[in-house]
């Protein structure tokens, strides 16, 4: 047994700056401790992997400190209005990026970047330069796909580097709701089962951070985006009541296919090998659970959510956002769809701009007929 990680050295690491000391509350110390106990398994075996393990957790605990203390220093950010934001929901690999980044070329609209996310404190003001900070964020671009040999031709849109626009998994990362793998790239295990027992905690402290971000900086309608918010809508609307959400739905057969391929890349470029049917197995009946308790919620109905199918956004997108619109009723704007459809007209924005992302479930030990009978209900709900 090789050295254990402790919530004590952590903190005591961390606090070694006096600004940070004493702001770990009960909740905080609860996930730290969650996320202690998933990493010390993870690396038992391997004490080799102790010094990278402190350091990654470490880090991350250091910026949600820093945040913590900005929040104390600077109690006008706690004032911030965030109205009206707009939620991207929805399974990975069913649009979820195209319509966050299509949503996000609103003028009136701005989406969080992983330069912000990164290095968010102290909070950006209209008198910092965003140079220092976008750099590293493109250096934490770079070492990622790095790390997951394909993941460009996968998700094409990191090729932005620090400027690309981040979901909010990667936010409530910060306050250890989840061990969102490109937090701890430089530990090469899979984090699994991390997830947090009070999700409300959560929205909080996005609801936090978005302050954070939009403190001395011009109001602005935020364009968000989460693959597990659709299972968590009234967690959601309980924090952002005025929030709109969009649901892009897409057969079940042809998401799966290439979700799992996605993150057979993540646990080869992380672990070094995978088990596609076990990996498979383990994905598809998580999500089945909270897919059926979703499905049998009256949420689905709420005005607030818009559902739109894949096949209907990729084949016209600017007017199956339109439409959506309409539905919210928002103000939609000329300019709002030129501005889309320059985005669209861009080589820069093709999905395939790195390669054609080639995926099936044949490795997978599975098939389109009997994953489709899997979700029926949700093929039968929605498509």
């Amino acid at each position: 047994m090789g050295p254990q990680l402790t919530i004590d050295s952590l903190v005591a690491d961390v606090e070694s700056d006096p600004r940070l000391t004493g702001l770990v509350d009960d909740g905080l110390s609860a996930r730290l401790g969650a996320m202690v106990d998933s990493v010390n398994a993870a690396v038992a075996n391997a004490p080799g992997l102790y010094a990278a393990a402190q350091a990654q957790l470490g880090g991350v605990l250091r910026r949600r400190l820093a945040l913590a203390a900005d929040r104390r220093d600077f109690p006008a950010i706690a004032t911030e209005r965030i109205e009206q934001p707009i939620f991207v929901v929805g399974f990975p690999r069913t649009g979820t990026t195209l319509l966050h980044a299509l949503l996000a070329e609103a003028p009136e609209t701005r989406a969080p970047r992983l330069w912000e996310v990164r290095n968010p404190s102290p909070p950006p003001g209209p008198e910092e330069t965003e140079a220092a900070r976008i750099a590293l964020g493109d250096i934490d671009a770079r070492e990622w796909c790095a790390t997951i040999p394909g993941l460009m031709t996968a998700h094409p849109y990191f090729d932005k580097g620090g400027r690309v626009i981040v979901e909010d998994e990667e936010i409530m990362a910060l306050d250890f709701q989840s061990a969102y793998p490109t937090w701890y790239a430089k530990l090469p295990v899979v984090l699994l089962g991390v997830t947090t027992s009070d999700p409300s905690s959560g929205y909080r402290f996005h609801h936090q951070f978005l302050q954070h971000l939009q403190w001395c900086r011009p109001s602005q309608r935020w364009a968000l985006k989460g693959t597990t918010h659709q299972f968590l809508l009234e967690t959601l609307w309980s924090e952002y009541p005025d929030a709109r959400c969009i649901w892009a739905h897409r057969d079940p057969a042809e998401t799966y296919a290439s979700l799992l391929e996605l993150n057979s890349l993540v646990n080869v470029g992380l672990a070094g090998h995978v088990d596609r049917p076990a990996l498979a197995e383990a994905m598809l009946a998580d999500i089945q659970a909270s897919l059926d308790h979703t499905l049998a919620s009256p949420v689905l109905d709420d005005p607030r959510l818009a559902h739109v199918r894949y096949v209907d956004l990729v084949a016209d997108p600017i007017g199956t956002i339109e439409r959506v619109y309409a539905h919210w009723g928002l103000a939609w704007t000329a300019e709002h769809g030129a501005r889309m459809r320059r985005w669209l007209d861009d080589p820069g924005s093709r999905s395939d701009r790195h390669g054609k992302f080639r995926y099936s479930l044949e490795p997978f030990g599975l098939d389109e007929s009997g994953v489709r009978k899997r979700f029926s209900g949700y093929i039968d709900r929605f498509l």
